[in-house]
């Protein structure tokens, strides 16, 4: 390529002592993304491809990885993939419809997530190897977009009643919180991923 046949925007342009500069924040980031799939590349030389059941046609709705695990969420198993050993461990969570979706980690390992379906949070205690279920106060609650903050409390939208839901893990509780509506008509959890499943 010759110069200037690629144009890309600018994201931060501008500096305190050259003005006019333009950041190259867009290959900048491309390059540690590369750079990162090189490392993995090379610090296990291999990629894996993991086969599920045939049998139970489930579908993955969420991977993360923690450790040497990959862990996969698909409708009613979170499933634990030692990447070492390239061996699969299924943990069945719920009924068969419990629509287990969107899966964190801890600090300490344990694995959360909540099912969309069944309107349930439920975690995975890696000292226990056990999983257990907390069911969500409010009913037809359809838990979605799970995150956890650094006191270990998950936070999710409850996208049928349109409320913030709260678990605290150290103390298994909830609390749950009324969303605000957008112009007195539109609800904030349709923007933020009602729909989804």
């Amino acid at each position: 390529w010759g110069l200037f046949e690629i144009r890309l925007p600018s994201m931060q342009s501008g500096s305190s002592i050259m003005p006019g500069k333009v950041n190259p924040v867009i290959p900048e980031v491309v390059s540690q993304m590369f750079f990162q799939i090189i490392g993995y590349d090379i610090a296990k030389n291999k990629f894996y491809n993991f086969t599920f059941p045939e049998n139970l046609k489930l579908d993955p709705s969420d991977v993360i990885a923690r450790d040497n695990y990959l862990w996969v969420a698909r409708n009613m198993v979170l499933g634990r993939i030692d990447i070492d050993r390239n061996f699969l461990d299924d943990y069945y969570v719920d009924k068969y419809d419990a629509g287990l979706s969107d899966i964190v980690t801890d600090r300490i390992g344990n694995v959360w997530f909540v099912e969309y379906a069944s309107g349930k949070v439920g975690g995975y205690y890696r000292m226990d190897d056990n999983v257990q279920i907390f069911p969500i106060p409010t009913a037809d609650s359809a838990p979605t977009c799970i995150d956890i903050d650094s006191q270990g409390r998950l936070w999710f939208i409850e996208s049928g009643p349109n409320k913030l839901g709260m678990f605290d893990t150290n103390r298994n509780s909830f609390s749950e919180f009324n969303m605000p509506v957008l112009d007195g008509q539109q609800e904030l959890s349709f923007l933020l991923g009602r729909g989804r499943h």
